[in-house]
């Protein structure tokens, strides 16, 4: 085994449980001479680029929680930290709670299969171990960034989604969408159609 060291500072975030107790650490290396202080960790025997970025412990469920509180009818959630804040950044839904999910596959859990259903954004209901907001949620918003496939990334934000609303009857769902090419922070900074 091995393990790459990275010798900047990195962003420490604690990913709690559905119940809200510590479930894991998500860390982020930074590098600030980088564009958008992302680093770029290189593994040190084979040069190859590793993510900069890692999940420790359980995220199942789960989700680093950013602002918001039992006052807040509206959540708006994300699959990553920089998209999370910038949404919260836009002050579009100032009252909002404002919940990084760490990843795509916790926002959408497992999806039915088969054939024609790839897109179809149908969830597993089965599936207990995706994110569900809490009972107190009215709305909720998934933001979706543009710089992925926007089908398949679509279909499992739909899917999420259509969780949630089942397991929370009376729950509205939306998604807020980047332009095609950009994710949220891009747009924040001004680039983007939006």
């Amino acid at each position: 085994a091995w393990r790459v060291v990275h010798r900047g500072p990195a962003m420490l975030a604690a990913i709690q449980s559905p119940g809200g107790r510590f479930s894991g650490l998500h860390r982020t290396w930074l590098d600030l001479s980088q564009p958008k202080g992302k680093a770029r960790v290189i593994h040190p025997e084979t040069g190859e680029a590793l993510e900069g970025k890692k999940a420790l412990g359980s995220k199942k469920g789960g989700a680093i929680r950013l602002t918001g509180g039992l006052q807040s009818a509206t959540m708006v959630c994300a699959e990553g930290l920089e998209t999370t804040w910038s949404a919260m950044m836009g002050e579009v839904y100032p009252d909002a709670a404002f919940w990084c999910l760490v990843d795509l596959g916790n926002m959408s859990g497992r999806r039915q299969s088969g054939p024609g259903l790839k897109y179809a954004g149908l969830p597993d209901l089965d599936d207990g171990e995706a994110f569900v907001p809490p009972p107190w949620v009215e709305r909720l918003i998934f933001v979706m960034d543009g710089d992925s496939d926007p089908r398949d990334t679509r279909a499992k934000l739909e899917a999420g989604l259509r969780r949630a609303m089942a397991m929370r009857p009376g729950l509205r769902g939306q998604i807020a969408a980047a332009p095609n090419g950009f994710d949220l922070n891009d747009v924040l900074m001004g680039g983007g159609d939006g």
